[in-house]
């Protein structure tokens, strides 16, 4: 990909992230847990994509985000670990509350979803923007 293209597709899946993210804590206020859930899932995914992009990937799936994320970015060290875990756990915490009826999570449960996505969406940010300089 074009340079300036990857800038610019960098700096708008931010946007998308810090948007998801803040709607994730105004539906967590207003005890909309499930939809919380979704938000914070969508936080990391577009944090997540902002990294693989300033890379030059460009994942078409959720799963093929997820893999190129554990391949290309924790592999390679440019973030540590514990976040692809915590992108694993906020996809399948996504997953069941989008697709379970009977999925239950408690205000604690979203709360620590919740600090998992600003903590990713806070380093994919710091990733990503040092990789388009």
């Amino acid at each position: 990909m074009e340079k300036e293209l990857i800038k610019e597709l960098v700096k708008a899946e931010l946007g998308q992230a810090e948007e998801r993210l803040e709607a994730g804590q105004i539906l967590l206020k207003n005890d909309k847990i499930v939809d919380a859930v979704n938000r914070f899932y969508y936080a990391a995914f577009h944090a997540a994509r902002a990294v693989l992009n300033s890379i030059g990937l460009n994942p078409k799936t959720h799963t093929g985000l997820l893999s190129q994320f554990g391949i290309y970015v924790v592999k390679n060290k440019l973030m540590d670990e514990k976040f692809g875990n915590y992108l694993r756990k906020l996809m399948e915490a996504r997953e069941s509350g989008d697709y379970k009826i009977e999925a239950i999570f408690s205000t604690e449960d979203v709360k620590d979803l919740g600090e998992m996505a600003k903590k990713f969406v806070l380093e994919a940010k710091k990733i990503a923007m040092g990789k388009i300089k």
